[in-house]
């Protein structure tokens, strides 16, 4: 159940225990990405996904099923307090809402995404191999779901503006047969659904409460009972006791108990009233029910013994979470441990078999909560920073993840460096991490990174600007000198320390300059260091770091800037170019290029993102940017690449894994079978794009994305080609596309072999043959392709036209058929078997022919290939051999 209010208080964990969580995660798993309607892809391939905030978690046996940003990740909870990945879902389109697990089956609520609304809704996914758990049916809600229930072969999906009725006796195609509409407007969200007997009861926000409905006709329940003074947010159920969680204002929240014994009419025999709080989920656990309640600054769970429904006694009070960023949105029991959705805060764990001291005891480390001023990526690694909030400090605490990017599609965390404070910043040079925090005096931390797996603290420097919150909002390092934006909130002044780091285990302060506005972002280049902020461009004498010199502020805001030296790239929504030849004299490059939270150049390439979309955009020469690579349906707010690799942080979808192919060209040349170049010949790319030969023979595609292509060859009066098709993989496979054609000159029968010529077949496999038959007129013959002599014909393997059959007594493929010079095919598969002792056996023709009427064999038109094969084997090393004479 997703709440709406803030709470606060997160327990700090300690390194080893973080670390635990990370070694005993494997490879994510990478399935394939699920279509995307609206999405528009020009070069660029969405390959991975990692972490995210966590939305929806739900329990079954010893797995836990975990919304983590835009997948389900399935964990192994056999050990409560250190879970181990097992599985995940591919990437869906937006975050996960809710996940119900029933049986063999998990039903995952998809939030839509609002600029594509084929997205969004029930997925259900066959969980019996929780490693590879697979979609089998989707249902596209028209709002967004939240809870689902199922009864028999029907699903109820609440969706906030309706519950929908669904029939899922085919659970491939779930299929609406009815639903019932409420008033978000006048208070009617629905927030929750549960079946009892034969009925279902829908949680109502506000006035309308909880609602009863009779289930006797699925496609058409009807009311029979609803009590608009409780505003129901989620139910539990247990024995014939039904908890509800209720909403507060202008009621008391808190929790009632009603007796269902009769579902038609149930009795409240209990209510715990919390005034002014939302009851927002309640869950059962043993003989105890766990409320969790939020005021306007805090959340926390009430813990209730129910041996007596009647008279539940409350026993302790935990706060899973904390900071007014944080919300609980779900959580669930598996024995004694909960198991708590805390969006930004991620996944925690607390132990509650004490439940008069319940106590949280570990986190699920993935980047949950990122920040997008803490993103770096050096050699293999990518630094990404996040923030969590902590329970026995007032301030978020932060991580610096380390994930290693050797294998991109699996993503492994290397190591995490953990700060007491949130991470505003972060820089990495060399072997060291310079890493800003937002706490009472500012603080840089300078870690050792050599070995990423074990990242070492060495030094830290404290601005003391004041006893009020400082960000240090951006860092850059140019050895031997760091470069610190300070932001002081409570004194809104600003300013940019210089520290000589060249022992970075005491960093000292030798300059600063005071800043007349809010910066975001600095880059350094040579003697300048450049600085973006709220309305304005700063450039920096930095010649002499003990006195840095404004030299101009220019009118370019922006949230990052980059130097690729003699420009300046500023993202500030847009991406402005600059020349800054003469810095003291800034000029602008062409027009601003839409679309751009965050940018990074490499290689005469600017890799932009927005919260839709990444883009490339070729500026080798500024004046003139091409835009060579796009993907819609992902963003975020920064940016990083590497090679062809990009990688984008979304706040709440985690870290997103790209691949840009620049634009490629396919080309080839078409022979007939004595190598004479054929002109005007058609190749046609996955039935889209096509073009011709010349003179030569040659053909050229052009402007072709990285991808998967089939490519075929066609011409008036060619019957069959040789390969009838080709995959070709770009890239590397761009270049060399070869076909030879095969006119009606002699040869009416084609006969092709699978595996090919140069493979190797072991004895007891299959060989697949393929013969393709034409006829320049209308003309019936008899078909002759005796088996091939060490092989077994397979039973039931023949596909041909009406009139072929295999005689077991001629031991071939023989009948009747009438041709044309439309080809026809047929296909047969026989299996390899030697015996005896000899080394090798005689060479053997594998040919097939066709008679005209009239004609015997010996008058047979044989196949134009003739497939002659040696079969080598041995006693103790039984493999066939196949070659052509």
């Amino acid at each position: 159940m997703i709440t709406n209010k803030l709470i606060s208080n997160l327990k700090i964990l300690t390194f080893l225990g973080v670390l635990c969580t990370f070694f005993t995660m494997p490879a994510l798993a990478v399935g394939p990405i699920l279509p995307r309607s609206q999405v528009t892809e020009q070069n660029i391939n969405l390959i991975d996904q990692f972490g995210g905030r966590v939305y929806a978690v739900s329990t079954y046996a010893h797995y836990a099923y975990v919304g983590i940003g835009p997948r389900m990740v399935i964990l192994d909870i056999s050990n409560p307090t250190v879970p181990v990945f097992v599985g995940q879902t591919p990437i869906l389109s937006t975050s996960i809402t809710n996940i119900e697990i029933i049986g063999n089956h998990a039903y995952v609520m998809e939030k839509p995404d609002y600029n594509d609304d084929t997205t969004g809704g029930l997925r259900i996914y066959d969980i019996s191999n929780p490693i590879i758990p697979v979609s089998i049916g989707f249902y596209n809600s028209p709002f967004i779901p939240v809870s689902v229930a199922v009864y028999g072969t029907y699903a109820y999906l609440a969706d906030t503006n309706s519950l929908r009725i669904l029939d899922i006796s085919n659970l491939a195609a779930p299929t609406e047969v009815g639903y019932i509409t409420t008033d978000p407007y006048t208070g009617g969200e629905i927030l929750d659904v549960i079946i009892i007997g034969n009925y279902a009861y829908i949680a109502e926000k506000y006035n309308h409460g909880i609602r009863v409905l009779d289930l006797s006709n699925p496609a058409a329940p009807t009311t029979v009972y609803q009590n608009p003074s409780r505003a129901a947010t989620h139910f539990a159920l247990s024995g014939h006791y039904l908890y509800v969680s209720c909403h507060g204002q202008p009621w008391n929240g808190g929790m009632a108990v009603m007796d269902v014994r009769n579902p038609a009419n149930p009795n409240e025999v209990y209510y715990y009233s919390a005034p002014e709080v939302y009851g927002s989920s309640v869950e059962i656990g043993g003989h105890y029910a766990y409320l969790y309640i939020e005021d306007d600054n805090s959340g926390f769970l009430r813990i209730f013994d129910i041996t007596k429904p009647r008279y539940p006694e409350l026993e302790g009070t935990l706060h899973p979470a904390g900071g007014d960023d944080s919300i609980v949105a779900q959580f669930t029991v598996y024995q004694n441990y909960l198991y708590v959705a805390a969006l930004g805060n991620g996944l925690l764990i607390a132990d509650v078999a004490d439940n008069d001291a319940p106590i949280m005891i570990d986190r699920y480390a993935l980047p949950s909560w990122p920040d997008s001023h803490a993103f770096a990526l050096v050699g293999d690694y990518i630094y990404a920073g996040d923030t969590q909030t902590s329970q026995s400090i007032s301030q978020p605490a932060g991580n610096i993840y380390i994930i290693h990017t050797a294998a991109p599609t699996a993503m492994p965390l290397a190591g995490v460096y953990r700060t007491r404070y949130a991470i505003d910043s972060i820089s990495v040079s060399g072997n060291y991490a310079y890493i800003g925090e937002y706490n009472a005096s500012g603080r840089l931390h300078i870690a050792d990174v050599s070995n990423p797996l074990t990242p070492v603290e060495i030094g830290v420097y404290d601005a003391q600007k004041s006893s009020q919150g400082i960000y240090i909002r951006g860092t850059a390092i140019q050895y031997p000198y760091a470069y610190l934006l300070i932001e002081n909130s409570h004194d809104e002044d600003y300013s940019m320390l210089v520290l000589d780091i060249t022992n970075p285990s005491h960093p000292q302060k030798v300059g600063e300059l005071t800043l007349e506005y809010l910066p975001y972002s600095i880059a350094v280049s040579n003697t300048y260091a450049y600085i973006v902020g709220y309305d304005q461009l700063n450039i920096v004498d930095i010649s002499n770091p003990a006195a840095p010199t404004s030299v101009g502020t220019y009118g370019y805001p922006g949230n990052t800037i980059v130097i690729s030296e003699p420009h300046a790239y500023i993202a500030h929504g847009n991406l402005s170019i600059l020349d800054i030849s003469n810095p003291t004299a800034p000029t602008p490059v062409g027009t601003p290029i839409p679309g751009s939270n965050d940018v990074t150049i490499s290689e005469g390439l600017a890799y932009l993102t927005s919260e839709s979309a990444v883009r490339v955009i070729d500026v080798s020469t500024p004046s003139r940017p091409t835009e060579i690579g796009r993907y819609d349906g992902v963003g975020g707010m920064n940016v990083l690449s590497k090679d062809t690799k990009i990688y984008v942080l979304n706040k709440n979808n985690g870290i997103y894994i790209l691949e840009h192919f620049p634009p490629s060209q396919i080309t080839g040349q078409v022979q007939d079978v004595a190598g004479t170049p054929l002109d005007n010949v058609t190749l046609t790319l996955n039935d889209t794009l096509t073009t011709t030969t010349d003179a030569t023979g040659v053909y050229t595609l052009t402007n072709i994305v990285g991808g998967a292509y089939t490519l075929t060859a066609s011409k008036p009066g060619i019957l069959w080609w040789e390969p009838a098709r080709r995959t070709v993989h770009v890239p590397p496979e761009a270049t060399g596309q070869t076909f030879a054609g095969q006119d009606f000159i002699g040869h009416h029968i084609y006969k092709a072999a699978t595996p090919s010529k140069s493979q190797v077949v072991k004895m007891n496999e299959a060989i697949t043959y393929t013969l393709t038959l034409a006829y320049p007129t209308t003309q019936t013959v008899t078909l002759y392709d005796p088996i091939p002599f060490y092989t077994t014909y397979i039973t039931d393997s023949l596909q041909s036209p009406i009139g072929i059959t295999f005689n077991p007594h001629l031991q071939a493929i023989t009948g009747t058929l009438t041709l044309s010079p439309t080809p026809i095919e047929l296909s047969f598969a026989v299996k390899v078997g030697i015996a005896g002792t000899v080394t090798f056996s005689p060479p053997l023709a594998n040919r097939a022919c066709i008679m005209l009427p009239g004609q015997t064999i010996s008058r047979c038109e044989w196949s134009n290939r003739v497939v002659t094969a040696t079969y080598l084997w041995n006693t103790y090393l039984p493999f066939v051999i196949r070659t052509t004479n």
